[in-house]
Parts: C-alpha cells; structure tokens; sequence
C-alpha cells in the first residue's frame, strides 16, 4: 500500500495478485474479504496520525509529500469519481443506477449492525 510506503512499482504487481484472487468470488466472499481489508486500514490508522505526512512517487509525475488525510479525501472522491460512472454505464444499458451518496452507505451500513 502507497500509503504504508510502497513505491508505485511495487503496488501495481500487488493490485495485479489481488484482482486474480478475487475472480470468481460470491457477494459473501467479497463482503468478507472487505471486513478483512477495512480492519487493516483501522489498524494502519491505529498507528499514526491523520495529519502526519507520506511522500507519494509517481514514475512520470514526480513526488508528492500529503497529510493522510488529503489522501482518504482524495481515495473517498475518487471512489465516488468512479460509482458515478459505473451508475451512469447501468442508466444508458436501460438498469436503475445506484446511489453514490454516502448517507445512503451509512443508512445502510447501520441497519446492517442493528
């Protein structure tokens, strides 16, 4: 992970192994695997501090020192970034598209814990 201090080359092979390993997986085995992965990253942020900073190399753009939390912004808008497309593609294929509005994950995130 970039943000533990991988460089850019050795995440791009990581996100390689992890998209095979998930191939084929059932909404059960991805729900689980996700828990797995969101309690890494409590655990990461367990140990520094939001506004501590990390220095980001890209091969052609160069370096880039950010808080932590300009980085979570920036993965949160990204994400977010990407949902809208994926619901936009849904909407021309003639499917409802899906919320991106993030109450709407956290109404249903809470009723999932009740």
């Amino acid at each position: 992970m970039a943000m533990k201090g991988e460089s850019y080359e050795e995440v791009g092979p990581k996100v390689a192994v992890l998209l095979q390993e998930l191939k084929g997986k059932n909404v059960h085995e991805l729900r689980k695997l996700f828990a797995e992965s969101a309690q890494q990253f409590r655990d990461f942020f367990g140990q520094i501090s939001m506004e501590d900073t990390s220095a980001y190399t890209h091969p052609a753009l160069g370096t880039v020192h950010a808080r932590y939390a300009d980085i979570v912004q920036h993965v949160a808008n990204h994400g977010t970034y990407h949902r809208g497309n994926i619901s936009a593609m849904l909407r021309q294929m003639g499917h409802a598209g899906a919320s991106a509005d993030y109450i709407f994950y956290l109404f249903e995130t809470s009723a999932v814990e009740q």
